[in-house]
Order: structure tokens, then sequence, then C-alpha cells
């Protein structure tokens, strides 16, 4: 029973630790700064869309999904999808990536790497981090809504940088792909918002 108790403390500190979801707010007048947020002269970017989510009260800030893709240098390989959005509820907000591959076959992704003006930055995906599922014809690996610390620099420091490329690695092979500037302009966008609700906020 002692045993028992211990693992779940370490389990719980563990889960702490790894926990880097990028929460905005946190403060007593978060919410009248959310609605102050919304009745500004703060521009909205052309390519974002706000929807509500009646049922969890919770308003979403995205580019259209399928819209933001990156380019591949192989001709075998299947398209990967960057959709960066901020979520705000009535107690907090957030900042999160999502990221989805899709092909006519498996790569089982393992690893990724970037190269951002000669600098590369590499993340090991944890087991069980991308769901795998079949869709019609397309064999799709994603993660959605992760709040890890590595994908969320991304989301800043993407619409800085010139060249980038990023390659996944996986079971089945290699893939490589280029950020095209329309992909780094959308993630702009997300980001621009984001500064401003901090300075809102915060």
């Amino acid at each position: 029973m002692f045993r028992k108790i211990i693992l779940l403390i370490m389990a719980i500190c563990l889960s702490c630790c790894v926990d880097n979801t990028e929460y905005i707010g946190h403060n007593e007048y978060y919410k009248k700064n959310i609605d102050r947020f919304f009745k500004s002269d703060i521009k909205m970017p052309s390519g974002v869309n706000i929807s509500y989510d009646k049922l969890e009260k919770i308003y979403f800030l995205q580019n259209n999904f399928e819209q933001v893709s990156v380019d591949s240098l192989n001709s075998n390989c299947g398209t990967i999808v960057f959709s960066p959005y901020l979520g705000l509820s009535d107690d907090y907000g957030w900042l999160r990536l999502r990221f989805k591959y899709s092909n006519n076959k498996w790569l089982f992704i393992k690893n990724i790497k970037f190269y951002m003006d000669n600098k590369k930055k590499e993340y090991n995906f944890p087991y069980g981090f991308i769901k795998q599922d079949v869709y019609y014809d397309d064999f799709i690996e994603e993660k959605f809504d992760t709040t890890n610390k590595f994908f969320v620099e991304l989301v800043k420091e993407i619409p800085n940088k010139g060249n980038i490329l990023l390659t996944l690695y996986g079971e089945k092979g290699t893939c490589t792909y280029v950020i095209n500037e329309k992909t780094k302009n959308l993630i702009l966008e997300i980001k621009y918002l984001y500064n401003n609700l901090n300075k809102q906020i915060n």
C-alpha cells in the first residue's frame, strides 16, 4: 500500500514537470480584460476565425486548419499541417499547436528536427504522444492540442526565421519539408493576437 502511494506521488510530480502549458491570464481581472480585448480596436487578422463553444464557454481564435500546410521535398511523402490557435475561457487562456501528418502509407513518426537559419531544434516524441488513425484512403498521424513547450516556442519563433526545413524521422523512413511563407504568415497572425492578449491581460 505504501509503495502504491509513493508511486502515485511520483506520477503526480512527473506530470507537473511535463505540463508546460502556455497559459494566459490567471488574475482577478482576466474576464474583464478578455471582454475588453474583443471590444478593442485591435485589428483581427483576415486569416483568423473566431468561434465560440457555448457548452464549454470557450472562444477559439484560429486559422483554417487545412490551410496551414507545408511543402514536401519528397514526392512519396504526405502532407503536414501546423495550426496554432488560442483558446479563451472565462478563467484563463492558452496557446496551443495542432500537428497532423497524412499520407497513403504509415511513417510511424518518432522524431522531428527543425533547421531554422542553420540552427537545429530536435524533439523525440514520447511513446503514445502521436495518435495513428485511418481516414478513408489516408493514414493519419497526429497530435491535437499540444501545449508542449517545444511546440509552443515554435509558434513564436517560426515567423521570425528565414529558411526553415523540417524533417520527420519514422520507423518507415524520413520526410523533409519546407515551411512556406504562407504558413509563416498564418502563424504570425496567431502570434500577433497572442502578444496583444498578453499586453491586455497581464
